[in-house]
């Protein structure tokens, strides 16, 4: 049966009519961002893949669609562009990208990250959802603001009043890796 078709799957054709009206858009601006054209493709995919599945918690109205594909798709151009700086730091320490780390730094590596974890588990509730959201999770402040329901000064306060206690919490090497690894 072909997906295009009206009489097809309602849902296979949402999502092709959506897909096809700004898939294009889309691309470009991913492009503009990135410079790759396949990369940009891929995320101008991803973007819509990640649309798809949280359809329901998204106003269905053309401007909150369209919001939502261009802020994720800037979103995953800029984890791409902080993936290139860190190969880029591999090449000049002249490792490969994808090697491996030895046991030891594997090692280290996870237990930096237990440590970053369990800091901002012990945050007061909102601070630590928000700081989570925010460092572990790269989500921007309207993002944030949006899903809670708070205003962007909230956040920013929020935000704020984590890096303080975390500061505390955290020893001068996971505090500073935490926002290196995130770019914040």
């Amino acid at each position: 049966m072909d997906t295009l078709h009206p009489t097809g799957d309602r849902e296979d054709f949402a999502f092709r009519a959506l897909f096809m009206a700004h898939y294009p858009r889309v691309v470009y601006f991913s492009y503009r961002l990135v410079g790759v054209r396949p990369e940009a493709e891929d995320i101008a995919q991803e973007a819509f893949a990640r649309y798809w599945t949280r359809r329901g918690e998204i106003s269905r109205d053309e401007t909150s669609v369209k919001s939502y594909l261009y802020e994720t798709a800037r979103n995953l151009c800029l984890n791409f562009r902080r993936h290139q700086a860190v190969e880029r730091g591999f090449l000049a320490a002249g490792k490969a990208p994808g090697e491996q780390p030895d046991a030891a730094n594997a090692m280290i590596s996870a237990e930096s990250l237990d440590a970053i974890h369990k800091a901002v588990a012990s945050l007061p509730t909102r601070c630590r959802e928000i700081a989570a959201m925010a460092y572990i999770e790269g989500v921007d402040n309207r993002e944030i603001a949006r899903r809670f329901g708070l205003s962007i000064h909230t956040v920013r306060a929020q935000k704020h009043r984590a890096i303080l206690l975390l500061r505390e919490r955290l020893d001068r090497e996971h505090f500073l890796l935490l926002f290196i690894a995130r770019g914040a």
